[in-house]
């Protein structure tokens, strides 16, 4: 059994902006889940892996991010965490922290930077487009 990491915003929820970002936040708005990731989370819960979701949101949205992720998913997350950081060295590095307490397998991230940053520590990620059973 590993412990596999989804990165929330971009991957987990789908934002088109920064004003819709925070737009959902404020209104808790409920929206169903990108059915994309459906497929990688079913693929990882069939194998008894653990899941938790990492963000770079402030720690302050930890609550409502557990809800909105739980309102799209169901209860498969093993833990929910938001890392914080505003710059983006600042949220690789917390991301980065936060895998090896966690001792995570896997990441899947949408930025590129932070993927690269956690590559040079020899963390594997992928943006789930390029996982082999993306659908």
């Amino acid at each position: 059994m590993a412990t596999i990491a989804f990165d929330v915003d971009g991957c987990l929820i789908e934002e088109n902006s920064l004003l819709e970002f925070f737009s959902r936040i404020l209104l808790l708005e409920k929206r169903k889940p990108n059915e994309k990731m459906v497929n990688l989370l079913k693929y990882f819960i069939k194998r008894n892996d653990d899941i938790i979701a990492l963000s770079s949101r402030p720690k302050i949205f930890s609550l409502i991010t557990k809800r909105q992720l739980i309102t799209r998913y169901g209860p498969v997350f093993k833990k929910v965490i938001c890392a914080g950081g505003i710059l983006i060295a600042q949220r690789a590095e917390r991301k980065r922290e936060v895998i090896e307490k966690e001792n995570v397998s896997m990441i899947f991230d949408n930025n590129p930077q932070i993927l690269d940053y956690l590559y040079h520590y020899g963390i594997p990620g992928f943006k789930p487009e390029e996982f082999p059973i993306y659908v």
